[in-house]
C-alpha cells in the first residue's frame, strides 16, 4: 500500500460493537484503518460538508482573492532579504521567514536578543507580521524586513498567544505559515522557515552552506552531493506516533528549495488545508501530503534525524525533555548545536 496506510489490531469505531471485543486481552481484529484513526481505535471526527465550504467560503476564497495583491506586496521585501542573503554567501534567492503576532512579541525579541548577542546577521529574514502591534515590533524597534500582512491570510487574526497547541489561535497562525510558505515559493525563492521558539547559536544558513544543500545546481547536474538532490529539509519533530507516522517532520524549522515538485507542494497543502482546520494543527496534515507528494509526484524529502551528524546540530524539544546529558552540555557550552528549538511545550509559558 502507499505509505500512509496501517494496519492496526483495533476494535471497531462503532461503540456499539467494541463491547463485543476483549480489549483488555488485546483479541481484536487485524484491521485497515485510516490516517485519522489513533493507536486507540478511534477515529478524529470527519469535516461535515458544512464544515468544508466553510473553510472554503472564509479562508480559500478570501485567501486567492486577495493573493495577487499579497505577491505584489511581498516581492521586494524579499528581494531585500535575498540580496542581503547572497552579500553573506547564502546562496541566490535564499531568505529566511517568520510569521509572529503581538502574543508571540516576547519570543520574537529573545530570539533577535539571543542571535544579536552572537553578533549573527538577521538582515536575510523577513517577519510576516499579522497585526500592528508586531509591525512596529519587528520594523521599528527590532530593525528587521517586515511584511505587513494586514488581510492578506484573512480578516480576524489573533493578537493573544495560543493558549495551548491546537486551539483556534494556534491553528489560524499555522495556517498564516503555510500561508507565508505558499507566497514565498510562489515568487521564486528558496527558503528557511522557522518559528519563532528558537535560539541561533550560529548562522543556520552557514549551516545548509557547510552541509553543501545551499549549492543549487539544475536537477541534470550529475555532479550534485547526496544531501543536494532533495527538494524539503526537514529537523526532526522527534514524535512518532500516528498522525506524524513516516517521516515525522518538524514544520517549525525546515528549508525548501524553489523546484516545481515543492511549488505543486505548497500548492497541495493550501488546497488541502481543510486537514489543518480539522486537526488544528499544520504539522500532521504536511507530513500526510510528503507521503502523497513522495508517491505521486518524487518530492524529495530529507529529514534530518536526531541521531545523524547534522541531525545533532538541530535539537528540539524532544531532547529536552529526554536528553538531560545532551542539555548539560549544551548549557555548559560543551556542546554547540546549530540552533535550538523548544517545540514539544504546552504554550509560551513553558518555552
Amino acid at each position: 500500500g502507499e505509505p500512509h496506510d496501517r494496519l492496526y489490531n483495533n476494535p471497531p469505531n462503532n461503540n456499539k460493537e467494541r463491547p463485543n471485543y476483549d480489549l483488555a486481552s488485546g483479541h481484536v481484529p487485524l484491521r485497515h484503518v485510516s490516517w485519522l484513526h489513533g493507536t486507540g481505535g478511534n477515529r478524529m471526527r470527519f469535516f461535515q460538508p458544512e464544515d468544508l465550504e466553510g473553510h472554503v467560503k472564509n479562508v480559500l476564497i478570501p485567501y486567492w482573492q486577495r493573493f495577487s495583491d499579497t505577491l505584489q506586496r511581498l516581492d521586494p521585501v524579499l528581494n531585500r532579504a535575498a540580496a542581503a542573503s547572497s552579500k553573506l554567501g547564502h546562496g541566490n534567492n535564499t531568505v529566511i521567514i517568520m510569521v509572529s503576532n503581538q502574543g508571540q512579541s516576547d519570543l520574537l525579541r529573545n530570539f533577535v536578543c539571543a542571535a544579536r548577542a552572537r553578533a549573527l546577521d538577521l538582515s536575510s529574514i523577513v517577519v510576516f507580521a499579522t497585526d500592528q502591534a508586531t509591525v512596529h515590533l519587528a520594523r521599528d524597534e527590532l530593525s528587521l524586513l517586515v511584511f505587513d500582512v494586514g488581510h492578506a491570510f484573512g480578516s480576524n487574526m489573533p493578537t493573544q498567544s495560543a493558549a495551548y497547541l491546537g486551539d483556534t489561535t494556534f491553528k489560524v497562525m499555522t495556517m498564516a505559515k503555510v500561508f507565508a510558505a505558499h507566497c514565498v515559493n510562489r515568487l521564486g525563492y528558496h527558503f528557511l522557515l522557522q518559528d519563532v521558539d528558537i535560539v541561533w547559536f550560529r548562522h543556520p544558513l552557514d549551516f545548509f552552506r557547510d552541509a553543501a544543500i545551499l549549492a543549487h545546481e539544475s536537477a541534470m547536474d550529475p555532479d550534485r552531493t547526496h544531501l543536494q538532490q532533495f527538494d524539503l529539509y526537514f529537523q526532526d519533530d522527534g514524535s512518532r506516533n500516528g498522525l506524524q507516522h513516516g517521516f515525522s517532520a518538524n514544520t517549525g524549522f525546515y528549508f525548501a528549495r524553489n523546484t516545481l515538485r515543492t511549488q505543486y507542494y505548497f500548492w497541495n497543502v493550501i488546497q488541502n488545508s481543510d486537514l489543518i482546520a480539522l486537526v488544528q494543527i499544520d504539522q500532521p496534515p504536511m507530513n500526510f501530503l510528503i507521503n502523497e507528494q513522495t508517491s505521486l509526484r518524487g518530492l524529495r524529502v530529507k529529514v534530518l534525524a536526531h541521531d545523524t551528524k547534522l541531525g545533532r546540530q538541530l535539537p528540539t524539544g524532544r531532547i529536552y525533555h529526554q536528553n538531560r546529558s545532551y542539555m548539560k552540555k549544551m548549557m555548559k557550552g560543551q556542546y554547540r548545536p546549530t540552533v535550538f528549538h523548544i517545540n514539544w511545550t504546552g504554550n509560551k509559558v513553558s518555552q
